[in-house]
C-alpha cells in the first residue's frame, strides 16, 4: 500500500535534496521515510514544472513585450498579439480596432 504525502513534506524533500549535492538521493530518501525511486520522481517533476514555466514566461514575454515594441503599428488599426486577438475573439469583438 502506498503512502500519501502532502505537497509541503514533498516541498520539503525536493529543497532538502537540492540543498546536499554532497548527498546521494538514496540516503535523503531513507532519512525522510520515503522510496529513492519516488524522491527522485518527484525531484524529476518539479524540475519539468520549473522548465515548462520557465518557457512559458519567455513565450509570454516576446508574445506581449518584444512583439509589440518590434513591429510597427498599422495607422490605423494598430497591432494587436495573438494573445489579445484570441481574447478580443471570445468576447466578441473584432479582431482590428
Amino acid at each position: 500500500m502506498s503512502k500519501r504525502y502532502t505537497a509541503e513534506f514533498k516541498r520539503d524533500a525536493i529543497a532538502l535534496v537540492r540543498s546536499s549535492p554532497h548527498r546521494n538521493v538514496t540516503e535523503i530518501a531513507r532519512e525522510l521515510g520515503v522510496g529513492p525511486e519516488g524522491l527522485r520522481g518527484w525531484v524529476k517533476q518539479a524540475k519539468t514544472d520549473e522548465d515548462e514555466a520557465a518557457r512559458a514566461d519567455v513565450f509570454r514575454f516576446i508574445e506581449v513585450e518584444y512583439n509589440r515594441t518590434r513591429l510597427r503599428k498599422h495607422p490605423e488599426f494598430g497591432y494587436f498579439t495573438p494573445l489579445e486577438t484570441r481574447a478580443r475573439l471570445q468576447h466578441g469583438f473584432a479582431p482590428a480596432a
